[in-house]
């Protein structure tokens, strides 16, 4: 069953397994509820990105897209969304999270 399809659709699997691990293993260990879900979040959401491009063969974009512009912007929008948040979700494991938004109100 995880071998026979494309590589994306078997990280997408295991990224499903690793997502019941961190809330497991999360709980088993009494860690923060918030990290524990952080990081379940930052792991679902990457095999959801590996389940997307399974789905798409493999490609962002399909030949049948005469203007991709809009999707390319969208795509780098979330892409750096989501860099942000896994960025944000380990400062703030770290202990430094309101200290890392006081320094970013600041500066912005």
């Amino acid at each position: 069953i995880f071998l026979e399809q494309n590589s994306h659709l078997w990280a997408w699997k295991i990224d499903a397994i690793f997502t019941i691990l961190v809330i497991v293993l999360g709980t088993m260990t009494k860690a923060k509820a918030g990290n524990i879900m952080g990081l379940a979040t930052i792991v679902l959401t990457h095999g959801i990105l590996h389940l997307f491009f399974s789905k798409n063969n493999c490609m962002l974009l399909s030949n049948k897209c005469s203007d991709s512009g809009p999707l390319i912007i969208f795509a780098n929008v979330a892409y750096a969304a989501f860099i942000a948040l896994i960025s944000y979700i380990a400062i703030d494991m770290a202990g430094w999270g309101q200290t890392f938004m006081n320094i970013f109100v600041t500066v912005f």
